[in-house]
């Protein structure tokens, strides 16, 4: 830490765990984030379930007027900067010091400028490629182009290459010209999004509460690379009628703008947090992919295929259609697509998807939500039943994405699972990810690797004994607080020998003790270490 106090000039605030907003000032001399005394006692107060750390050795440095300020723990919180140009969010909570002084201001460090891409010479206010609100969408985020011309020659020259690429998956030769004609016997294929009229599918509806009343966003404040993503984006779905500006509408949520993961561009999401909890939820279940995938075990032929912008594909009753409505700096859209991030929008369209190939499902087709796997004991089989799929996609009014289809394979990953005709077992992919984690410091971490396993706990033997030391401090951990992932990474855990043997296990479960996580493979710990994981 060189100095405490270097102005960029105007009065910039920063949020911390979204409970205590301060003023802060971006120093570009120092090397850390500082708070002082006041400020975090302030924010245990509020309840944000922050801890803090000691650190190993004091931390000294020097503040205006030259007398020493010294740390001796830290504290890790979410940070938003409310610059010129918007809010700034880092993905990853940060390491503060506590210092000792009387201290208003927040002091933002040279890490977290370095983090967020900044030149420390520049002011905050230059900005623009920033990060806002962390998205809690559990799918993929889609790569597909949003609109363009994509016309029949581009398509068919993609159903081309889905061709070549079946034969280079060892399709029998001799059924190739079958297999083109099948594939282009419709229009059902997309290489970016047209103006298609809605899926005929009953709309999906919301019903709302009991008392619920209209809730409205406040206007919200975008950097100017977010602003102009949002208005070309927007701009597009009214081209494609997809969504209509509603200046009157009385409902109206935040659009967020999101960037996409190893990108410099963003995506849209809406958060609809205010108004799902005012929304019934709709009965139904998403179907048990542990008994469901036991229907593709033994196949030798599989085909994978993908809905092109799914949700939207689906249309919404108009009834529903102004609770849906979404605000961003140039005005209030209404959609008459499925939104996701509704309320039970991806259970709507798993549900839809479930109707439409109902003569498919289960014993030749497993889906879940926009993912299809269709799969065949002989060739001749797969060929009747690949038609039919893309004849019921076809009736249907349904679009597939020819970036995400696969006409033919002998071995598939879907759903975190490799399949084949031999086995199905967890993606090796995913092991290797588990195994390579190193022992959770904060309940986040810690609420990450159970959530993690947990998903693969049917094929870890023993899973709810050996897991149950690490489940007890989760729970004690956010005894009290929000269970969210912003609120756990703030809070730190120092594991126990009895918790780190139990962390110890369940990665043996996986894979063998740290010092063997090389295994891609999850071994069971009974009967046999030898045996490889089953499903």
């Amino acid at each position: 830490m060189k100095r405490i106090k270097e102005r960029l000039g105007g009065v910039l605030t920063i949020k911390l765990n979204d409970v205590l907003e301060l003023r802060y000032c971006a120093d570009t001399g120092s090397d850390w984030c500082l708070i002082s005394r006041r400020n975090f006692d302030e924010l245990v107060r509020l309840g944000s379930g922050v801890q803090a750390e000691p650190l190993q050795k004091p931390v000294v440095g020097k503040a205006v007027g030259g007398h020493d300020v010294e740390a001796r723990k830290s504290v890790r919180l979410h940070i938003r900067l409310h610059t010129a140009a918007g809010p700034v969010e880092p993905a990853d909570p940060v390491t503060c010091l506590i210092i000792e002084e009387d201290e208003d201001e927040f002091i933002v460090g040279n890490d977290v400028l370095l983090s967020l891409g900044i030149d420390v010479s520049r002011q905050l206010e230059q900005l623009t490629g920033n990060r806002l609100e962390q998205d809690d969408d559990p799918f993929d985020v889609e790569d597909d182009a949003w609109s363009g011309l994509g016309d029949d020659d581009e398509i068919r020259a993609g159903v081309e290459r889905l061709i070549e690429a079946a034969l280079e998956n060892d399709f029998p030769v001799e059924f190739v010209d079958e297999l083109r004609r099948i594939a282009l016997k419709h229009d059902i294929w997309r290489l970016v999004l047209r103006d298609d009229p809605p899926a005929k599918v009953p709309p999906y509806k919301l019903r709302l509460k009991e008392n619920a009343k209209p809730f409205r966003c406040k206007a919200r404040q975008y950097a100017p690379l977010q602003s102009a993503f949002l208005r070309d984006f927007n701009k597009t779905l009214v081209e494609l009628g997809w969504v209509y500006k509603n200046p009157s509408s009385r409902w109206a949520c935040a659009a967020l703008p999101l960037r996409k993961p190893k990108s410099d561009e963003f995506r849209q999401a809406v958060d609809y947090k205010p108004l799902n909890a005012m929304t019934e939820a709709i009965a139904g279940l998403m179907p048990n992919l542990k008994t469901k995938l036991e229907r593709a075990r033994g196949k030798k032929h599989y085909g994978l295929f993908d809905f092109i912008r799914s949700f939207w594909q689906l249309a919404v009753a108009e009834e529903s259609r102004e609770m849906l409505s979404y605000m961003t700096d140039e005005g209030v859209f209404t959609p008459n697509r499925v939104m996701q991030g509704s309320c039970d929008s991806a259970l709507h369209f798993q549900l839809s998807m479930e109707d439409c190939f109902a003569e498919l499902l289960h014993e030749y087709l497993l889906i879940w939500i926009d993912d299809l796997l269709l799969f065949a004991d002989t060739i001749a089989q797969y060929l009747l039943v690949l038609e039919k799929l893309f004849d019921l996609v076809h009736e249907f009014g349904l679009k597939l994405s020819l970036k995400k289809s696969s006409l033919y394979q002998q071995s598939v990953t879907w759903c975190g699972k490799v399949i084949d005709q031999n086995s199905i077992r967890h993606d090796p992919k995913r092991i290797e990810g588990l195994t390579a984690m190193p022992l959770p410091r904060t309940a986040g971490q810690l609420q990450q690797f159970i959530c993690a396993t947990n998903w693969m706990r049917d094929s870890l033997i023993d899973y709810a004994r050996v897991v149950q030391p690490l489940q007890q401090c989760l729970d004690v951990a956010l005894n009290g607080k929000r269970k969210t992932k912003r609120v756990a990474s703030g809070i730190a855990v120092d594991l126990n020998d009895e918790e780190v043997n139990s962390f110890n296990q369940t990665l043996a479960t996986l894979g063998g003790p740290p010092s063997s996580r090389k295994w891609l493979c999850g071994n069971l710990v009974w009967p046999s270490p030898t045996k490889r994981m089953s499903c």
